[in-house]
């Protein structure tokens, strides 16, 4: 399987001062002060969520600030390379008190006992669980349609 990656020097980008020229489009983005990942995020209209957003004031502070941005046809996929963002580069400005949607999502599977005991299988053999060998089996499923931007393990 290829995996996917996005070089955050490569994506457009306009410094923070030129925010209402941002494209009105659904992306992910990151705010960078020079090389250094302030922020990231995700929206469905570039332009106007930094014409009012909460942190404007505080970045406003930094110096050589501007905002990247790649754009995803699903929403999906911007809240995955979102949340795979702020895990990679833990952003500082991730951690302020705005309320999030959780992050992750329990759900439940029949599973064919013949599957079931093939994860188990290999949950013993890797020292894992099958719960960690579902999450493998999905992202290898999300990487295989070129969904999958960064590993969350």
């Amino acid at each position: 399987m290829e995996r996917r990656t996005i070089s955050i020097a490569t994506l457009p980008s306009l410094p923070l001062t030129d925010r209402a020229l941002l494209p009105e489009c659904q992306c992910a983005y990151v705010v960078m002060e020079g090389k250094t990942v302030l922020y990231a995020g995700q929206t469905r209209n570039l332009r106007q969520r930094w014409g009012n957003h909460h942190l404007v004031k505080h970045l406003e502070r930094h110096h050589n600030v501007s905002i990247a941005w790649v754009t995803f046809a699903t929403r999906f996929e911007c809240e995955f390379y979102e949340r795979s963002a702020i895990e990679l580069f833990r952003p500082r400005y991730n951690k302020t008190l705005v309320p999030r949607e959780p992050t992750h999502k329990t759900i439940s599977a029949l599973v064919p006992m013949h599957i079931y005991r093939v994860l188990d299988s290999l949950a013993s053999r890797e020292g894992t669980t099958i719960t960690a060998q579902m999450r493998k089996l999905m992202y290898g499923a999300l990487e295989a349609r070129g969904i999958l931007i960064f590993p969350l393990d």
